[in-house]
């Protein structure tokens, strides 16, 4: 895929009507999601940035698929195609179709927050800056791949309507997939983050609700923290990659499903549950921004900082909170 690009050395003025429909609907949904974003600008384009280069990796991968090696003077390198390998390891069409997409859901998602986690790991200081450098590096790995899709039509038929159904529905629904899968991971990668000054808050109000990281704790020694933080950052991954996934098999397979007697087709149940959840889910967590940014600040400025305690005090002025850090077990 990444092969398209080569072209707009002969045809840059359809290259950079691509880019221009491609970057209007991410200017929109950046507008919906960051409106009040307080980060530094500077930090805002590298995550973009880093998201952009994403969806590099992935479409040069996919360009060698069943290609040569790429030969370099003494050694040549084979893209390992995972697509055509899936079905030595599974029997049937549609179950084989199914694990690939994962797959690639996986790929994406993984480099999607490897991105975020390589541009902001020492910027991000509340749970809700996650969720929203997750959003940024989302929407740069859609503007990229977007291009791409929309070159690649472009430059098979013009402006025909395929082509602007295609610009449609990837500014719309691609898009979004690529923000919900995105965020959701931002936010249990946020909590993993915060797991200490997360689980201490919530001991100071005696809800004990970490049974599975207090067995651990208990049978391996592990800390409390740390097996939260693993939990966290793997419920993430496979939240992100099982709905990513499940969108790109509907979309592609458009699997048929049976209701009485009546025949509906996957994608057509599950868009609107996906956009409606998305909307409300997204919404729910980006308004619990005001406690999640009491977590991240001071998790800074106490573990790295090491400011005395009056003068964390005089700073947040949360003295019986604080307190009550300090008398919970250790995590």
């Amino acid at each position: 895929m990444l092969d398209v690009f080569l072209q707009a050395v002969h045809y840059p003025t359809e290259f950079f009507i691509c880019i221009a429909i491609a970057i209007f609907p991410i200017g929109i949904w950046m507008a919906i999601f960051l409106n009040k974003s307080e980060k530094n600008p500077f930090h805002i384009l590298l995550t973009f940035i880093f998201g952009m280069m994403s969806a590099g990796v992935i479409l040069l991968y996919q360009s060698f698929w069943g290609d040569e090696p790429l030969n370099f003077i003494f050694f040549g390198i084979e893209a390992y195609n995972f697509k055509a390998n899936i079905a030595s390891l599974f029997v049937g069409a549609v179950l084989i179709s199914f694990v690939t997409y994962m797959a690639v859901g996986f790929l994406e998602e993984l480099l999607k927050h490897y991105a975020v986690v390589k541009a902001d790991k020492n910027i991000i200081s509340s749970v809700d800056e996650a969720i929203e450098l997750s959003i940024i590096a989302a929407l740069g790995f859609a503007f990229l791949e977007n291009i791409a899709y929309f070159y690649r039509e472009f430059l098979g038929g013009g402006m025909s309507p395929e082509f602007w159904t295609l610009a449609i529905q990837r500014s719309i629904f691609v898009v979004f997939v690529h923000i919900i899968c995105s965020a959701l991971y931002g936010y249990y990668y946020g909590m993993g983050i915060f797991a200490k000054p997360y689980m201490q808050y919530k001991f100071s109000q005696n809800k004990k609700t970490f049974w599975f990281a207090d067995f651990l704790h208990k049978i391996f020694h592990l800390k409390r923290s740390q097996v939260f933080r693993e939990r966290m950052m793997m419920t993430g991954l496979i939240v992100a990659t099982v709905l990513h996934g499940l969108y790109d098999f509907a979309m592609h397979q458009n699997p048929i499903l049976h209701f009485g007697g009546t025949a509906v087709q996957l994608h057509v149940i599950l868009l609107p549950v996906m956009l409606v959840g998305g909307i409300l889910f997204l919404t729910f967590l980006l308004q619990k921004k005001a406690n999640m940014e009491e977590f991240g600040t001071l998790e800074i400025e106490y573990v790295y900082k090491r400011i005395d305690e009056q003068e964390i005090q005089e700073v947040y002025n949360i003295q019986p909170r604080l307190s009550r850090f300090h008398k919970v077990q250790a995590v």
